[in-house]
């Protein structure tokens, strides 16, 4: 901006003019994020998240006695809630 604003000035001076020239304004640019999609959740990606990961997904997903489960046991019930109902 600050170059042509010189430029414009150097130009006018040449030219002899005294009036000073508006520099053209710049459009503003907004930037957009680009849209996250949820990640779709496999099989095997609930089969190699730990014990605590699976828990954690488990109250995510609304499972009740998340606590009292072992990992096993709320992989399989994970796996049969979200993939047999798609089926």
């Amino acid at each position: 901006m600050l170059l042509y604003m010189m430029e414009q000035q150097n130009k006018n001076k040449a030219e002899g003019a005294t009036e000073k020239v508006a520099p053209k304004p710049i459009p503003e640019v907004k930037e957009e994020k680009p849209k996250v999609e949820e990640k779709q959740v496999t099989r095997a990606d609930i089969m190699k998240m730990n014990a605590a990961t699976v828990k954690a997904f488990a109250k995510e997903q609304g499972l009740d006695d998340v606590d009292e489960k072992s990992g096993a046991e709320l992989k399989r019930i994970l796996i049969d809630k979200l993939f047999e109902e798609s089926e």
